[in-house]
């Protein structure tokens, strides 16, 4: 009986909403009728001003426009279609220009760590970057690449002097990743031929990475000298819990260091306990499976075959995963525990 006069409650509620809905559109639509018919008034007000006719009322004769008046709207309309026309031109011009210098000019497609850490876990989980998210510069292919830098500078506020560029490389497994730095000699040279340099295949574009250190009040600094055995890498962190993958930035090792020797500052970097315990992983590639191997913290940096762009990711260890593993921790503690009691309970002197 209470569900009936629900139901009896709701339609009623219904139907009144439906009539406010009907009275709301027919205001509306009188609404409507009366603009159309002010702006009408309006209209025959401003022509009667303009050909010397005094009223303004409904049954106000309007006489025919006379010569002048029509040979003014004319010039008017002339005038606004020239204008028109020329505005149309210039952009045809324009167009057709951008068309014809087209070959004179590159795309230079510049990452950086902000991009990394903005689309790594949102938009993309392999790899570093999406290319075609970052910032892009329109330039001459003459355009000293030393200029460029300026051009940089001035685009993301960064002082020339601390800034040091990447040339990427496409590697075997199809993955895409920062190879090395620009030299002095090639900064020289137009950004077209750095172009060629980097880029095996035809395509127009350029794609860099930009590299800025930070000091401790997070201003930039110079670049630390790199030599042949520093090896640049990037370290994503993943939450088993929140099942989570995020950039945290990068690091120069040493070919013969070892990566137990960077546990510390990898759990810095991740907000974890000094000592936390962490795994590390190589992202090796994900064409046409998934390949993501252990590293092994005791080999040199070299000897597990890193190089400068290669991805490490690491997580906090879980130490019992699942029941079993905990069960057989719990079992074999306590039959120590036991045999410990056992040990100490035949130990004890007869009374």
């Amino acid at each position: 009986m209470a569900e009936h006069t629900n139901s009896l409650n709701v339609e009623a509620d219904q139907c009144v909403i439906n009539a406010r809905l009907d009275r709301l559109e027919s205001s509306l639509e009188g609404i409507s009728r009366a603009m159309d018919s002010l702006t009408r008034s309006v209209d025959r007000l401003l022509l009667a001003q303009a050909i010397g006719v005094s009223g303004s009322g409904p049954d106000a004769q309007i006489p025919a426009p006379s010569p002048s008046f029509c040979h003014h709207q004319q010039e008017r309309l002339t005038k606004d279609q020239e204008e028109k026309e020329h505005e149309n031109n210039e952009e045809a011009y324009v167009i057709q220009k951008k068309k014809e210098e087209a070959h004179l000019y590159t795309i230079i497609k510049v990452a950086r760590d902000e991009d990394l850490a903005q689309q790594i876990g949102r938009d993309i989980y392999f790899d570093l970057v999406d290319h075609d998210k970052v910032k892009c510069f329109h330039v001459k292919k003459k355009m000293p690449f030393i200029h460029f830098k300026d051009e940089v500078a001035k685009e993301f506020g960064i002082p020339v002097q601390f800034m040091r560029f990447w040339l990427w490389a496409k590697r075997e497994n199809f993955t895409y990743r920062p190879h090395r730095p620009v030299t002095l000699l090639e900064e020289t040279q137009s950004v077209w031929q750095l172009r060629k340099v980097s880029n095996k295949v035809h395509n127009a574009e350029l794609k860099l990475f930009l590299e800025v250190e930070l000091g401790p009040d997070l201003r930039p600094i110079a670049p630390p000298e790199k030599t042949k055995d520093d090896i640049l890498l990037f370290f994503k962190l993943y939450d088993p819990e929140k099942e989570e993958l995020r950039y945290v930035g990068r690091l120069f090792v040493k070919g013969s260091g070892k990566p137990s020797e960077i546990l510390t500052k990898l759990n810095e970097m991740a907000g974890n306990h000094p000592e936390e315990e962490i795994a590390l992983f190589e992202e090796i590639k994900f064409e046409p499976c998934v390949m993501c191997d252990p590293i092994n913290m005791e080999l040199s940096y070299s000897g597990n075959q890193l190089e400068d762009g290669d991805i490490i990711c690491f997580q906090k260890v879980i130490r019992l995963p699942d029941v079993p593993s905990y069960l057989t921790y719990l079992h074999k503690h306590r039959v120590s525990f036991i045999g410990a009691q056992l040990k100490q309970c035949v130990c004890l002197p007869h009374v």
